[in-house]
């Protein structure tokens, strides 16, 4: 990730920097998610299901 912010967008930080956000980052999303998700509960013989879109970057 890195490297790739250095060739893309000319970042300075060093791997450091970018090592500590997406640890910090990552820390936030799970409690983020925990907060967002609804328990799934059904009835025998049933079934529940969700369908959302979501974006990534590659």
């Amino acid at each position: 990730m890195w490297e790739q912010l250095k060739e893309e967008f000319d970042f300075n930080g060093s791997d450091r920097t970018v090592r500590n956000y997406v640890s910090n980052r990552k820390k936030e999303l799970v409690n983020e998610a925990n907060q967002a998700a609804l328990p799934l509960e059904s009835k025998a013989g049933s079934a529940q299901v969700d369908f959302g879109e979501a974006p990534f970057n590659y």
